[in-house]
């Protein structure tokens, strides 16, 4: 766990909370008073496939009762603010219900701006030649 609050929940006035132009620091998630990192390490090839098992099946009860899709999606009655991207996550792709209606991982990461990053991204590289799994969408 890593706390959080004071200046980095601090955004400057007037703007949607992540413009860099009028922020104090570079987080949407500004709510916040805590970050969780889900971390295990093992060493046998053989324990790959059950130890990441285990930590999907633990990452989606900790947010099962007040989370959205298995995470902390920013959605209807979660009082989660998303996940920090430094950590991108393909599990989050589809979260643990694909296709859940109103979910969607770019605002799970870019909690109101998801739609501003597509823009960007369709004007700076429309034919998405620069992409992973985890990649802004063009618009």
């Amino acid at each position: 766990m890593d706390s959080c609050g004071g200046a980095i929940n601090h955004a400057g006035s007037g703007n949607n909370g992540f413009n860099p132009d009028d922020n104090r620091t570079a987080v949407p998630q500004r709510a916040s008073i805590m970050k969780l990192q889900y971390q295990s390490y093992w060493t046998d090839p053989e324990q790959d496939q059950a130890q990441v098992r285990w930590m999907r099946e633990f990452y989606e009860d900790v947010y099962r009762q007040d989370g959205f899709n298995g995470t902390p999606y920013p959605g209807p009655a979660s009082r989660y603010e998303g996940c920090y991207i430094n950590y991108p996550d393909v599990d989050m792709v589809d979260g643990a219900n694909p296709g859940t209606p109103a979910y969607h991982w770019g605002e799970l990461y870019y909690p109101g701006a998801y739609g501003q990053l597509r823009e960007g991204k369709r004007r700076y590289d429309p034919l998405n030649v620069f992409h992973h799994a985890l990649s802004i969408q063009p618009a």
